[in-house]
């Protein structure tokens, strides 16, 4: 039995797959550690580069600046400023949010509930379910109904079946 750790079975001619065109390995084991390293030292530098354009950029881009450390001499203290009376404040998701449920209660309050009308208490608001049910018990119409025909006799009514 042969010592397959000794030699091989079916030695590879090296020149003979180079002219081939064929590669003896894809991979050179030896400069990977030294990629690693520069891999790392590149996006390294990237990062501290980074930091530095938004130091020069203002303390606004960077929250720890806000609150006052890494304040250099030269840069004034720079704050938001708020919008002056006329100007609208733009809303945030959650003040969204919150101003629509409060719209909905203001409208569902209105709907719904019993008060004045006016400020001389001369005409009353009521729940408008309740409107209508008053306005449908009396028999009135809006005026956007569409007009009712005319009355006929029953025996203008016949279906064609009856006659």
């Amino acid at each position: 039995m042969a010592n397959h750790h000794d030699h091989d079975e079916h030695p590879q001619d090296l020149n003979l797959l180079e002219e081939m065109n064929y590669e003896t390995r894809d991979f050179d084991v030896d400069q990977a550690p030294k990629g690693t390293v520069w891999f790392f030292a590149v996006t390294t530098g990237f990062f501290i580069l980074a930091f530095i354009s938004l130091i020069f950029m203002g303390p606004d881009f960077i929250p720890w600046f806000r609150d006052g450390k890494f304040q250099t001499v030269n840069q004034p203290d720079v704050r938001r400023r708020m919008p002056e009376a006329p100007a609208p404040l733009l809303q945030s998701n959650i003040t969204a949010k919150k101003d629509t449920v409060d719209l909905r209660k203001k409208e569902a309050d209105k709907l719904a509930t019993y008060g004045w009308a006016n400020k001389e208490k001369t005409a009353a608001k009521i729940p408008v379910e309740e409107a209508m049910n008053m306005v449908a018990a009396q028999g009135k119409l809006p005026r956007w109904a569409p007009i009712a025909p005319a009355s006929t006799t029953p025996a203008e009514n016949r279906t064609p079946a009856t006659r």
